[in-house]
């Protein structure tokens, strides 16, 4: 009875304990989810004070470079084909 309760009480703590992890892990892939859509526009947020933090911090940098580069890119293709119909 006691190794049941033991094995049990081990389960529930391991699971308890994992939630900041693998909530963590969701709001880091419905980030990527969102940029791999073209969506530049919303931060992902992880407290855990971890390396998923830091994971995270780097996920952000990445969409706001590529947030620039779209940019730009629509900038040059606006000049361009301000240029082409000129011509």
């Amino acid at each position: 009875m006691a190794g049941a309760g033991s094995l049990w009480l081990a389960l529930f703590l391991g699971y308890v304990l994992s939630w900041p992890v693998l909530g963590a892990v969701h709001r880091l892939e419905d980030h990527l989810e969102r940029v791999s859509r073209g969506d530049l526009s919303k931060e992902v947020q992880v407290a855990n004070g971890d390396e998923l933090q830091a994971l995270a911090a780097r996920s952000n940098a990445m969409m706001h470079a590529m947030a620039r580069m779209r940019a730009e890119l629509m900038e040059q293709n606006q000049a361009l084909t301000t240029q082409a119909r000129k011509m």
